[in-house]
């Protein structure tokens, strides 16, 4: 993907990390990857064009450090609820044994869609539809991107910001190369 990092490759460095062991896709295309971090979970968020994303945590990561007493947390999956909550597992040490720590974070600003609605239409060249998006934290400044293929096709292709806001009338005339 050529919008992401340099030839769809990136490179983080990130400092104290013990390597990256799960990683997960929020649905507005933004990639979280956790691993260890010192003595505790850490994680970093990225932005779609794969630069680290600074409204997450401190400047792209967030860490989460083990319950006193217990020595190095391991995560070892992660996933996201559907009001967006990120959930993290994982294992910690204490002494001879160990255990296994849950954490769930609040991600206030992640936007979830949570349905997409089209109008009954037969649409021909230069035509229009309406479609409503629904879920929580859309706004009117809510943009979406819309992945497609032509028909006969097996090639995707991405129209960049295809619509904004939370509901909108489509116009073919407008969006004729997409």
């Amino acid at each position: 993907d050529p919008t992401f990092g340099t030839q769809g490759r990136v490179t983080t460095a990130l400092n104290s990390f013990h390597g990256i062991a799960t990683m997960c896709l929020q649905p507005d295309g933004k990639v979280i990857a956790a691993g260890a971090f010192g003595p505790g979970f850490g994680l970093a968020r990225s932005n779609r064009d794969g630069s680290l994303d600074a409204t997450f945590g401190m400047g792209g990561i967030a860490t989460t450090d083990p319950p006193v007493g217990y020595g190095g947390a391991y995560p070892r999956s992660l996933g996201i609820q559907p009001d967006g909550k990120l959930v993290v597992v994982g294992i910690i040490e204490r002494d001879y044994y160990e255990a296994f720590e849950l954490v769930r974070y609040n991600m206030t600003g992640l936007q979830i869609v949570s349905a997409v609605h089209f109008d009954a239409a037969v649409v021909g060249i230069g035509g229009s539809w309406n479609v409503t998006f629904s879920g929580s934290n859309l706004t009117n400044r809510t943009y979406f991107d819309v992945r497609f293929r032509s028909p006969g096709s097996t090639t995707d292709q991405v129209a960049l910001n295809w619509e904004q806001g939370t509901s909108a009338t489509v116009d073919g005339s407008r969006r004729d190369s997409r």
